[in-house]
């Protein structure tokens, strides 16, 4: 029998364990531009951009950084985790 708390934890562990390649996919989608206008916004390669939408790497410190100054409405936090909004809440 399925109690609301683990209903609840089931809830919590889809949003955070969704690869973090779909949410920077997610990202590229949100953003309404495409894998190669990523890259140049991001001063990034396109390569580096489409191995990470495509699973083969794992984003580092500074592309996260990049993401964060380049996109500020962005959260960053929901990248990493999952947790949360793409969109940053604003005040």
């Amino acid at each position: 029998m399925k109690t609301q708390e683990n209903i609840s934890n089931a809830t919590v562990a889809n949003e955070t364990t969704m690869p973090i390649t779909l949410r920077l996919n997610e990202l590229v989608e949100f953003l309404g531009i495409t894998p190669f206008q990523l890259s140049k916004q991001l001063k990034s390669s396109s390569t580096r951009i489409y191995h990470l939408l495509q699973g083969r790497n794992k984003p580092d410190a500074t592309l996260l950084s990049a993401i964060a100054e380049t996109f500020p409405n962005v959260s960053v936090e929901y990248i990493l985790t999952g947790k949360g909004s793409i969109a940053k809440e604003t005040l």
